[in-house]
Protein backbone atom coordinates (compact mmCIF):
# COMPACT_ATOMS: atom_id res chain seq x y z
CA UNK A 1 0.00 0.00 0.00
CA UNK A 2 2.76 2.37 0.93
CA UNK A 3 4.65 1.74 -1.80
CA UNK A 4 2.25 2.18 -4.10
CA UNK A 5 1.16 5.26 -3.10
CA UNK A 6 4.28 6.71 -2.00
CA UNK A 7 3.70 10.19 -3.46
CA UNK A 8 0.41 10.90 -1.57
CA UNK A 9 1.72 9.62 1.47
CA UNK A 10 4.49 12.33 0.45
CA UNK A 11 2.00 14.98 0.22
CA UNK A 12 0.32 14.33 3.30
CA UNK A 13 3.01 14.36 5.19
CA UNK A 14 5.68 16.86 3.93
CA UNK A 15 3.74 19.44 5.19
CA UNK A 16 3.91 17.98 9.08
CA UNK A 17 7.96 16.88 8.29
CA UNK A 18 8.40 21.12 7.39
CA UNK A 19 6.56 22.53 10.49
CA UNK A 20 8.31 20.19 12.84
CA UNK A 21 11.52 20.82 11.10
CA UNK A 22 10.86 24.35 11.99
CA UNK A 23 10.11 23.59 15.56
CA UNK A 24 13.85 21.78 16.01
CA UNK A 25 14.95 24.55 14.73
CA UNK A 26 13.34 26.62 17.49
CA UNK A 27 13.87 24.53 20.18
CA UNK A 28 17.68 24.86 20.67
CA UNK A 29 17.16 28.67 21.32
CA UNK A 30 15.65 27.36 24.83
CA UNK A 31 19.20 25.95 25.45
CA UNK A 32 21.48 29.20 25.51
CA UNK A 33 21.62 29.99 29.01
CA UNK A 34 21.09 27.49 32.18
CA UNK A 35 18.15 30.11 33.19
CA UNK A 36 16.35 28.71 29.79
CA UNK A 37 15.43 25.52 30.59
CA UNK A 38 13.01 26.40 33.20
CA UNK A 39 11.83 29.66 31.40
CA UNK A 40 7.70 30.91 30.48
CA UNK A 41 9.67 30.48 26.73
CA UNK A 42 10.97 26.60 27.40
CA UNK A 43 7.79 25.28 28.86
CA UNK A 44 5.51 27.18 26.08
CA UNK A 45 7.75 25.31 23.52
CA UNK A 46 7.84 22.51 25.14
CA UNK A 47 4.26 21.79 25.44
CA UNK A 48 3.67 23.17 21.69
CA UNK A 49 5.70 19.83 20.53
CA UNK A 50 4.10 17.62 22.39
CA UNK A 51 0.58 19.00 21.32
CA UNK A 52 1.38 19.75 17.64
CA UNK A 53 3.04 15.72 17.86
CA UNK A 54 -0.38 14.58 19.03
CA UNK A 55 -2.12 16.76 16.56
CA UNK A 56 -0.18 15.72 13.34
CA UNK A 57 -0.47 12.15 14.19
CA UNK A 58 -4.35 12.26 13.86
CA UNK A 59 -4.56 15.03 11.36
CA UNK A 60 -2.30 12.42 9.05
CA UNK A 61 -4.13 9.48 10.55
CA UNK A 62 -7.45 11.14 9.36
CA UNK A 63 -5.72 12.25 5.71
CA UNK A 64 -4.50 8.99 5.15
CA UNK A 65 -7.60 7.05 6.26
CA UNK A 66 -9.79 8.99 3.73
CA UNK A 67 -7.52 8.88 0.18
CA UNK A 68 -7.40 4.84 1.02
CA UNK A 69 -11.18 4.23 2.11
CA UNK A 70 -13.10 7.24 0.29
CA UNK A 71 -10.04 7.92 -2.31
CA UNK A 72 -9.94 11.35 -1.51
CA UNK A 73 -6.66 13.06 -2.61
CA UNK A 74 -5.09 15.29 -0.49
CA UNK A 75 -4.70 19.21 -1.04
CA UNK A 76 -1.70 20.84 -0.89
CA UNK A 77 -2.85 22.70 2.32
CA UNK A 78 -4.03 20.12 4.66
CA UNK A 79 -8.00 19.78 5.24
CA UNK A 80 -8.50 20.37 8.83
CA UNK A 81 -11.37 17.37 9.75
CA UNK A 82 -12.37 18.90 12.76
CA UNK A 83 -14.97 16.19 13.71
CA UNK A 84 -13.12 13.43 12.37
CA UNK A 85 -10.21 14.32 14.27
CA UNK A 86 -11.70 14.63 17.69
CA UNK A 87 -14.05 11.23 16.81
CA UNK A 88 -10.59 9.58 15.93
CA UNK A 89 -8.95 10.70 19.28
CA UNK A 90 -11.54 10.02 21.38
CA UNK A 91 -11.75 6.14 20.13
CA UNK A 92 -8.00 5.90 20.17
CA UNK A 93 -8.00 7.19 23.98
CA UNK A 94 -10.67 5.16 24.63
CA UNK A 95 -8.58 2.10 23.15
CA UNK A 96 -5.36 2.94 25.21
CA UNK A 97 -7.79 3.08 28.38
CA UNK A 98 -8.90 -0.65 28.33
CA UNK A 99 -5.50 -2.01 27.26
CA UNK A 100 -2.86 0.19 28.47
CA UNK A 101 -4.17 -0.71 32.40
CA UNK A 102 -3.13 -4.32 31.53
CA UNK A 103 0.53 -3.66 30.99
CA UNK A 104 1.14 -2.32 34.57
CA UNK A 105 -0.06 -5.75 36.28
CA UNK A 106 1.98 -7.95 33.17
CA UNK A 107 4.87 -5.69 33.99
CA UNK A 108 4.84 -6.20 37.70
CA UNK A 109 3.95 -10.04 37.40
CA UNK A 110 6.99 -10.32 34.94
CA UNK A 111 9.12 -8.62 38.09
CA UNK A 112 8.09 -10.51 40.48
CA UNK A 113 8.30 -13.69 38.51
CA UNK A 114 11.94 -12.88 37.45
CA UNK A 115 12.58 -12.18 41.13
CA UNK A 116 11.35 -15.71 42.01
CA UNK A 117 13.10 -17.24 39.37
CA UNK A 118 16.07 -16.12 39.13
CA UNK A 119 18.05 -18.79 37.81
CA UNK A 120 15.56 -19.45 34.94
CA UNK A 121 15.55 -15.63 33.57
CA UNK A 122 14.01 -17.36 30.59
CA UNK A 123 10.67 -18.12 32.95
CA UNK A 124 10.24 -14.27 33.08
CA UNK A 125 10.76 -13.49 29.83
CA UNK A 126 8.69 -16.32 28.16
CA UNK A 127 5.74 -14.82 30.27
CA UNK A 128 6.38 -11.22 29.40
CA UNK A 129 6.57 -11.77 25.90
CA UNK A 130 3.18 -13.93 26.02
CA UNK A 131 1.20 -11.56 27.92
CA UNK A 132 2.99 -8.25 25.70
CA UNK A 133 1.66 -10.60 22.43
CA UNK A 134 -2.15 -10.86 24.28
CA UNK A 135 -2.28 -7.17 25.07
CA UNK A 136 -1.07 -6.57 21.60
CA UNK A 137 -3.54 -8.73 19.82
CA UNK A 138 -6.45 -6.86 21.89
CA UNK A 139 -5.27 -3.43 20.85
CA UNK A 140 -5.09 -3.84 17.42
CA UNK A 141 -8.18 -6.29 17.31
CA UNK A 142 -9.73 -3.03 18.90
CA UNK A 143 -8.05 -0.33 16.62
CA UNK A 144 -9.59 -1.68 13.74
CA UNK A 145 -12.70 0.34 13.92
CA UNK A 146 -10.34 3.55 14.21
CA UNK A 147 -10.51 4.28 10.27
CA UNK A 148 -14.11 4.52 10.54
CA UNK A 149 -13.82 7.83 12.31
CA UNK A 150 -12.10 9.22 9.65
CA UNK A 151 -14.62 8.39 7.11
CA UNK A 152 -17.93 8.96 9.00
CA UNK A 153 -19.07 5.56 9.43
CA UNK A 154 -18.63 5.26 13.29
CA UNK A 155 -17.96 1.87 15.61
CA UNK A 156 -18.03 0.82 18.95
CA UNK A 157 -15.60 -1.51 20.64
CA UNK A 158 -18.07 -4.44 20.25
CA UNK A 159 -18.24 -4.04 16.76
CA UNK A 160 -14.61 -4.43 16.59
CA UNK A 161 -14.20 -7.45 18.89
CA UNK A 162 -17.53 -9.09 16.94
CA UNK A 163 -15.58 -8.20 13.43
CA UNK A 164 -12.25 -9.77 14.56
CA UNK A 165 -14.17 -12.64 16.10
CA UNK A 166 -12.01 -15.97 16.19
CA UNK A 167 -8.96 -14.23 14.07
CA UNK A 168 -6.22 -13.54 16.71
CA UNK A 169 -3.76 -15.82 15.67
CA UNK A 170 -4.02 -13.80 12.43
CA UNK A 171 -3.73 -10.41 14.08
CA UNK A 172 -1.18 -11.05 16.15
CA UNK A 173 0.82 -12.46 13.06
CA UNK A 174 0.22 -8.77 11.24
CA UNK A 175 1.35 -7.69 14.75
CA UNK A 176 4.91 -9.22 14.21
CA UNK A 177 5.52 -8.08 11.21
CA UNK A 178 4.32 -4.66 11.50
CA UNK A 179 7.28 -5.14 14.40
CA UNK A 180 9.71 -6.42 12.04
CA UNK A 181 9.06 -3.99 9.54
CA UNK A 182 9.88 -1.32 12.02
CA UNK A 183 13.03 -2.56 13.14
CA UNK A 184 15.08 -1.49 10.41
CA UNK A 185 14.09 2.44 11.35
CA UNK A 186 14.73 1.94 14.95
CA UNK A 187 18.24 0.31 14.37
CA UNK A 188 19.29 3.11 12.30
CA UNK A 189 17.92 5.67 14.59
CA UNK A 190 20.52 3.90 16.95
CA UNK A 191 23.44 4.66 14.83
CA UNK A 192 22.13 8.04 14.24
CA UNK A 193 22.53 8.95 18.15
CA UNK A 194 26.01 9.66 16.93
CA UNK A 195 25.43 11.19 13.37
CA UNK A 196 25.46 15.29 13.28
CA UNK A 197 22.94 17.17 14.64
CA UNK A 198 21.36 18.35 11.80
CA UNK A 199 21.02 14.76 10.09
CA UNK A 200 19.91 12.99 13.56
CA UNK A 201 17.38 16.11 13.34
CA UNK A 202 16.41 15.46 9.90
CA UNK A 203 16.35 11.03 10.33
CA UNK A 204 13.88 11.77 13.25
CA UNK A 205 11.38 13.56 11.34
CA UNK A 206 11.71 11.14 8.70
CA UNK A 207 11.53 7.56 10.35
CA UNK A 208 8.62 9.32 12.63
CA UNK A 209 7.01 10.09 9.81
CA UNK A 210 7.71 6.18 7.93
CA UNK A 211 6.52 4.75 11.51
CA UNK A 212 3.23 6.67 11.39
CA UNK A 213 2.26 5.92 7.91
CA UNK A 214 3.33 2.26 8.08
CA UNK A 215 0.94 2.05 11.60
CA UNK A 216 -2.10 3.73 10.16
CA UNK A 217 -1.53 1.63 6.72
CA UNK A 218 -2.10 -1.49 8.86
CA UNK A 219 -5.17 -1.00 10.83
CA UNK A 220 -6.58 0.45 7.38
CA UNK A 221 -5.88 -2.81 5.88
CA UNK A 222 -7.53 -4.26 8.97
CA UNK A 223 -10.47 -2.15 8.60
CA UNK A 224 -11.12 -2.45 5.31
CA UNK A 225 -10.58 -6.86 5.58
CA UNK A 226 -12.63 -7.38 8.85
CA UNK A 227 -14.89 -4.37 9.28
CA UNK A 228 -15.77 -3.45 5.25
CA UNK A 229 -15.18 -6.98 4.29
CA UNK A 230 -13.38 -6.12 1.69
CA UNK A 231 -9.83 -7.26 0.15
CA UNK A 232 -6.78 -4.67 0.31
CA UNK A 233 -2.98 -5.07 0.31
CA UNK A 234 -0.68 -3.53 2.99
Amino acid sequence: MIIRHWTIALRITLPFALITLLFQAVAPIRDISPQAETSTFSIVINIAIFMYGCLSYLWIAVLWHRYILLVEHPKPIPKFWGANIASYFGKSFLICLVTLPALMPLALATMILKNLTYDWPWLSIAFGAIGSCFVAIVFLRLSSILPGAAIDCYHSLHDAVAATKGQSLTILGVGIMLTLSLMPLHIISVFMESAPAVVASLWNILSGVAEIVIYISVITTLYSYYVEKKSMVI
